[in-house]
């Protein structure tokens, strides 16, 4: 059953430790509460709790673009080496 406000009010000065973020992921995971109240909850406690994570664009890196090339090259020799296959089980009457 969840807490009302006056009741909250009435005990978190008896709480020493009292932790905010501590009592929003107690109600998040509190299966006895509204699932519109945990999801709340977890949201507003998720901040505290993970990094926020950003956007990181690693497209224009030396690094990147060398690697690309290098696949290229690699697709490149590869699809020489199979032609190369293909024309001697040609010329040797493999191919069926």
């Amino acid at each position: 059953m969840p807490i009302d406000e006056r009741e909250l009010d009435r005990i978190q000065p008896l709480i020493e430790e009292y932790d905010p973020v501590v009592e929003l992921a107690i109600m998040a995971s509190d299966y006895s509460n509204e699932p519109s109240l945990r999801r709340q909850a977890n949201s507003d406690a998720a901040p505290y709790l993970r990094p926020k994570l950003s956007a990181v664009s690693i497209l224009d890196s030396p690094d990147v673009l060398e690697h690309e090339e290098q696949k290229k090259v690699l697709a490149g020799n590869l699809l020489g080496l199979l032609e190369a296959a293909s024309r001697a089980k040609k010329a040797t009457g493999e191919e069926r």
